[in-house]
């Protein structure tokens, strides 16, 4: 029930109660929606019918004509149908699900770097998003899209933290497969994805190029097999495919659902629908309602957390994660908002996955360097500032639900987030390197205790096999050399101070390489108080001498894990599955 030890005790309790509380909310009460969209609920009947219209996406069961995009988001709907009988369960539910299969992949896909409450605010956040609460309980090819594009998303981040051509792989399918549920949409985040990767996976350029290359390779067979197959069946042996004026499914890709949605020269479409185009798009009358309760805090929040990131290594996960994250966002609500030709406001359901991310992956950035002036102050006007929005949004339908807008509802958002402000800053923030001497240290580590997160830097010194170890005065179990990230500290910064001073070693900064990071239960402090360890390779000069707190230098192997910290564990267990510790 608990889950990995990485985690606290209530994590996984609390992420199967999100993932209930989702499906219960997306699935009650699915019936009242009837067909929901006759065009689709009709595709979805036929291929229910016959495998030919299954295949195709035909509207009809003679296979005259297709919908007008591709299958692959009614073929969960048509199996379901076959087994359960045509009727709106059966073909809702498969919706809904893939609904709940997002929050799951999102939450872990935060989780990867940040704590479990940051992971679960992005899960409820997009669990509550207005328009994604209507699409999953929706018959339209969006619920599969942005599931395939949520899982692409934790595939690259997963590549990006240890250079896998696996996992990048991976991610080239996912965003290809979303091709067959929506066409070129699924395209909109490929370039983010590939140059976050590009940018900061720790490998050396010529791995990444030829990496990226293959990935593209993937991402045009995932994508075009349909295509191919659809283009070398005779136009005589097949439906027509609608949307087109051609019959061609290449016009379809590239016009109707293609450029001319951008340029508004679609033919066969709904015509020029761009009365609204520009910046105020996401945040109008009606799309405002369906996606923006959250926007101004996740654009605050993305810079902020660029900010604070700055000065990381090339290959912090942290801020590879918030690129992602922010340049899925950015790109995609920039094409919705300028775009000349057919929008629909249920489109920006594409946009509540990062959102989603990104404010759960800011508010922990900032929360960890909650003692520092600025952090707190960013953390408490996005609160204000996220009050006022709501109170903006909820005054533009005031007859539902008028509770939720009490008099005087502004000035009480702004008074709490000036309250969290003025509570965040009681205690004075000073640094760690004033507060206690070197001799202190270790005594000053001790304050973690306090805390549900530790966050720690190590070093990753392989030889033939095996790795250095360092055992503190005092203690039983062997740790990887290293410590505390000190306020204002990147993660290099406190990896060259913290191994001088445990082992008189000076590390060459532009030679540190991120290996992954890893958590567990912290060794040595109550339950549910979680260690995440970051670490690094890196050249050095000198010999590793004990010194400072250090009692002893060890060379490790594997067999010596027992005798390691829970943490250390871990990364024991990946370096010997990668062959690098014997």
């Amino acid at each position: 029930m608990r889950g990995p030890a990485a985690d606290p005790a209530w994590a996984r309790p609390a992420l199967l109660a999100l993932l209930t509380a989702t499906g219960v909310a997306y699935i009650w009460g699915l019936g009242a929606s009837g067909w929901a969209n006759a065009f689709y609920s009709a595709a979805v009947q036929a291929g229910a019918t016959s495998w030919k219209a299954f295949f195709f996406g035909s509207s009809d069961a003679a296979n005259a004509i297709t919908v007008d995009k591709p299958p692959a988001a009614l073929w969960p709907m048509a199996l379901t149908a076959r087994l359960f009988g045509v009727n709106a369960w059966s073909i809702l539910v498969p919706q809904a699900l893939m609904g709940v299969a997002t929050v799951a992949v999102l939450h872990a896909a935060v989780r990867r770097r940040f704590p479990a409450w940051a992971a679960l605010l992005a899960g409820a956040a997009l669990a509550l998003t207005p328009v994604a609460a209507l699409m999953f309980r929706f018959n339209n090819p969006d619920a599969l899209l942005v599931l395939l594009l949520t899982c692409g998303a934790y595939a690259a981040l997963r590549a990006q933290e240890s250079a896998g051509t696996r996992w990048l792989l991976l991610a080239a399918a996912c965003t290809g497969t979303g091709f067959l549920a929506k066409m070129l949409q699924a395209f909109l985040v490929v370039p983010v994805f590939a140059l976050v990767y590009l940018l900061a996976a720790p490998a050396p350029w010529r791995r990444r190029l030829w990496q990226l290359t293959a990935a593209g390779g993937v991402l045009l067979a995932s994508a075009g097999w349909w295509v191919a197959a659809v283009a070398l069946v005779p136009a005589s042996a097949r439906p027509y495919i609608g949307g087109s004026q051609h019959d061609s499914v290449l016009e379809l890709a590239l016009g109707y659902n293609g450029l001319g949605r951008l340029n508004g020269e679609e033919t066969g479409g709904l015509g020029n629908l761009d009365q609204d185009a520009g910046w105020g798009r996401m945040f109008g009358p009606v799309t405002g309602g369906q996606i923006s309760w959250l926007l101004p805090a996740a654009l605050v929040l993305l810079a902020a957390g660029l900010w604070a990131t700055r000065r990381a290594p090339r290959t912090d996960p942290a801020r590879a994660a918030l690129a992602l994250w922010g340049g899925w966002l950015l790109l995609t609500a920039a094409i919705f908002s300028w775009m000349q030709g057919i929008f629909h406001e249920y489109y920006t359901v594409a946009l509540a996955p990062a959102i989603a991310a990104l404010t759960g992956t800011g508010a922990a950035l900032l929360w960890e360097r909650r003692r520092a002036p600025a952090a707190a102050a960013v953390l408490s006007a996005t609160v204000a500032l996220t009050a006022l929005w709501a109170y903006v949004l909820l005054g533009r339908s005031p007859d539902w639900h008028p509770w939720l807008v009490p008099p005087g509802a502004v000035e009480h958002g702004a008074g709490i987030g000036l309250k969290r402000h003025r509570s965040l800053q009681a205690t004075p923030y000073r640094s760690q390197r004033s507060r206690f001497p070197p001799s202190r240290k270790a005594a000053a580590r001790q304050d973690g205790a306090v805390s549900t997160f530790i966050d720690k830097i190590a070093w990753i010194h392989l030889d033939g096999g095996r790795i250095l170890g360092t055992r503190s005065r005092g203690k039983d179990v062997y740790y990887l050399p290293g410590g505390k990230r000190e306020p204002g500290e990147t993660d290099v910064d406190t990896l060259v101070r913290e191994i001088d001073e445990e082992l008189a070693v000076a590390i060459v900064p532009a030679t540190a390489a991120h290996l992954g990071t890893f958590r567990a239960q912290a060794h040595g402090h109550a339950e549910g108080v979680t260690v995440q360890m970051t670490c690094y390779t890196a050249e050095h000069r000198g010999e590793p001498t004990p010194s400072s707190e250090i009692a002893e230098v060890a060379w490790l192997t594997y067999a010596d894990r027992p005798r390691v910290a829970p943490v250390d564990q871990i990364i024991f267990d990946h370096l010997h599955t990668a062959g690098r510790l014997r």
